[in-house]
């Protein structure tokens, strides 16, 4: 039975066994980071006209995970440790290099 991913969705426990094998210790994400990458993929695919057995969302969850992974996003880094931000908000604001010939 095909279906778009309900609000509801949640991994089963099969999915704890191949994240394993993929080598993602779910177990080590914590229930904050799992629920955050949970939240946005329900989010971005309840928004698509697409519709799949529960063995096929439990496989496109674990591909989302393995590309995190790939990323090195799988694991969240406390708020305000991270380095994307080398300038304040002030220069940014101030900024007019992208006006200049």
């Amino acid at each position: 039975l095909s279906m778009g991913i309900p609000d509801s969705w949640q991994p089963g426990a099969a999915l704890l066994e191949r994240c394993q094998l993929s080598g993602i210790p779910i177990d080590k994400l914590g229930p904050n980071r799992l629920g955050e990458i949970l939240g946005e993929f329900r989010s971005y695919w309840s928004t698509q006209d697409l519709h799949l057995n529960e063995g096929e969302w439990q496989h496109r969850f674990l591909r989302n995970l393995v590309a995190l992974k790939n990323k090195n996003q799988l694991y969240a880094q406390p708020t305000g440790t991270s380095d994307a931000r080398k300038r304040s908000l002030a220069e940014d604001l101030n900024d007019k290099s992208w006006c200049t010939a």
